[in-house]
């Protein structure tokens, strides 16, 4: 009886599984385009009917990366109905990147997974990426893989575990020699010895010696044979027990211990906050609306130690008076700016999430000018 009773539930768990795959494929992505400064269409379509409908649940996450592999900031928001609006946070121009859509709901397909490349060069787009097919024929959506880390995991006092994933699709296929080379070293410059202790096709893992509990520490791989080709990969762990970042979360998860107490940044984080809206008026006043692309409202902790900046472009700096703030909008008094022009406004040492945030956007110093979610970044 107990062996029936496991096989079924191996069989629902594989059940669940196939249809949970099966779902994602009814969801794709139709059209990718990007309009600059960073901004991203994603059009996509739910191909078991014929209106599309996204529905922003708030539990949707974003993983984005460039070229190297190196995560970086950017949110995305629910748009019209069949479109989310992706901005990459001082997006290098000329510049490949990667993005994963995580636990997005269309229509009645929840927890769909949709990845895609863009590429930042003026009007690219591409439709249906699947098919690889682009307007801009020098610029093909890259055929190969992209390997990044997907996970890295801190245990038994010096132990990493790091897991890899490849763009393209869920599995990758690292061929490991002893050609790979692996670096380990504080934040001073300082090697510790590493020794592998295990790998498979996806992950590797290491013992360190010689590490300081509560301590950074830099990992670097050389040559990983992936592809046909050699790939080099680093990223930064903690030495504290239980400590793990997984690509797709909001921030790196930490069990708290002796030693672990100061605050602990990744380089990988997922930016949250986010301008919701700005609006200029007569009065050389400035109100910028945030939010945060988990919930409907934010509670920003304003301590005074912000940089505020107002610039042209040609960056000089104009006088910004603070008139009000709250947990989610403040309201700037900028004085000298030429009616018409274009400048931008950025906030550095913004503290949200327990962490600081710098976020900047433009506006136009006109009358009654507002722009909301990104638009403005057109």
């Amino acid at each position: 009886m107990k062996k029936i009773l496991i096989t079924l539930a191996v069989l629902v768990a594989l059940f669940s599984t196939m249809a949970f795959a099966a779902s994602n494929k009814k969801v794709i992505i139709e059209e990718i385009e990007y309009n600059g400064k960073g901004e991203v269409e994603i059009d996509v379509k739910d191909t078991t009917t014929r209106k599309t409908n996204i529905i922003w649940t708030e539990q949707e996450t974003l993983s984005v990366r460039d070229s190297s592999g190196k995560n970086v900031p950017a949110v995305f928001v629910k748009d019209d109905n069949d479109t989310y609006k992706l901005h990459i946070q001082n997006a290098k121009q000329n510049e490949t990147y990667t993005f994963q859509l995580n636990n997005v709901q269309v229509g009645e397909h929840r927890g769909v997974d949709l990845e895609g490349i863009v590429k930042t060069i003026n009007d690219w787009k591409v439709k249906n990426p699947d098919k690889q097919q682009t307007k801009h024929k020098t610029t093909p959506v890259t055929e190969k893989g992209k390997l990044y880390i997907h996970e890295i995991e801190f245990e038994h006092g010096n132990e990493v575990e790091i897991e890899f994933r490849d763009s393209r699709r869920i599995r990758c296929n690292i061929t490991w020699n002893d050609t790979t080379k692996i670096t380990v070293s504080d934040l001073k410059g300082k090697h510790y010895k590493a020794s592998i202790i295990g790998y498979d096709n996806d992950d590797i893992k290491l013992r360190v010696d010689g590490l300081t509990n509560g301590e950074k520490y830099r990992v670097k791989l050389e040559n990983i044979p992936f592809d046909n080709t050699n790939v080099t990969l680093e990223t930064e762990f903690v030495a504290v027990e239980g400590w793990k970042y997984k690509s797709y979360n909001k921030k790196a998860q930490v069990q708290a211990t002796s030693g672990a107490t100061q605050q602990i940044k990744c380089n990988n984080e997922h930016l949250n906050l986010y301008i919701k809206k700005i609006e200029f008026n007569y009065t050389d006043q400035l109100n910028v609306d945030f939010n945060d692309v988990r919930t409907k409202d934010c509670n920003i902790y304003w301590n005074k130690g912000e940089k505020i900046n107002v610039k042209d472009a040609q960056k000089k700096v104009y006088p910004v008076k603070i008139i009000t703030y709250d947990n989610d909008d403040i309201t700037l008094q900028v004085r000298g700016l030429t009616k018409g022009q274009t400048y931008t406004v950025s906030f550095e040492n913004l503290k949200y999430d327990a962490k600081n945030t710098t976020l900047k956007a433009e506006f136009v110093a006109t009358d009654g000018w507002k722009a909301k979610d990104y638009k403005h970044h057109k």
